[in-house]
């Protein structure tokens, strides 16, 4: 029985791993992003906004980092969303240094997010 769970925990592991890279994947195309993308986004998201997908945190991170610095508010608005229910306040940190290095104007969902998590 041991080894079964560890073989699910390990599928479940490989299918949020491949979840988080098609998050990250999928906004890069323009053609996804336009009218309801957000809608459109949501169910990719929310596949590693769970406690179990905390393990994800360095590279939920270094992705955050990475669509900030690239100002691409679209991708980084999806990462902080995913990063925030995957690690709760552990998220904290890497959100507030999105903020801070953050060159767009337009972070309301970004400062949402971290007000939520505050609240919590």
């Amino acid at each position: 029985m041991a080894g079964t769970e560890r073989e699910e925990g390990r599928a479940k592991r490989a299918a949020l791993r491949r979840a988080l890279d098609e998050l990250d994947a999928r906004p890069a195309a323009s053609a996804e992003r336009g009218p309801g993308a957000h809608r459109r986004f949501e169910p990719l998201v929310e596949k590693p906004r769970t406690p179990a997908a905390a393990f994800l945190r360095p590279e939920l991170e270094q992705r955050l980092a990475r669509h900030v610095a690239a100002d691409d508010s679209f991708a980084r608005d999806r990462m902080a969303h995913a990063l925030a229910g995957a690690c709760g306040q552990e998220a904290l940190p890497a959100l507030l240094r999105a903020m801070v290095t953050d060159r767009n104007e337009d972070g309301d969902m970004l400062h949402a997010e971290i007000l939520d998590l505050f609240e919590a």
